[in-house]
């Protein structure tokens, strides 16, 4: 069976795991180095940064917006769409 796990490793090799694990044996593990930019935003000083920089965006910040039965009415159309 395969699981996915989420862990930090530091440059002296070492794995924490986010959640507890316990193995009854030896397993053959595949790692991927995840590039910072992937990190979830509260594992690092920089996320708040980032989330500000975010709303602060042009794109963030002209986008669209109504009241929720406008947007409820802009998805309804979007998922009729699928069937035209």
């Amino acid at each position: 069976m395969l699981k996915t796990l989420e862990a930090t490793i530091d440059p002296e090799g070492r794995i924490r795991f986010r959640e507890k694990i316990r193995l009854t044996r030896s397993q053959r593990v595949l790692v991927t180095l995840l590039d910072e930019e992937n990190a979830p935003a509260g594992d690092d000083e920089g996320g708040v940064a980032r989330m500000l920089a975010l709303l602060s965006a042009p794109d963030f910040r002209d986008r669209p917006f109504g009241s929720a039965a406008e947007l409820e009415a802009m998805v309804e159309q979007n998922r009729n769409a699928w069937d035209e």
